[in-house]
C-alpha cells in the first residue's frame, strides 16, 4: 500500500486515491 501512496501524487484528494488503489495493485 505504501508503494501506491508514493506512486500517486499526494495532491489528489483522498476520494480519488481510493480509486487509484483499485488501479494500482497494493504490493
Amino acid at each position: 500500500m505504501m508503494k501506491a501512496i508514493h506512486q500517486v501524487p499526494i495532491v489528489f484528494p483522498f476520494e480519488d486515491f481510493s480509486k487509484w488503489q483499485n488501479v494500482i495493485p497494493a504490493d
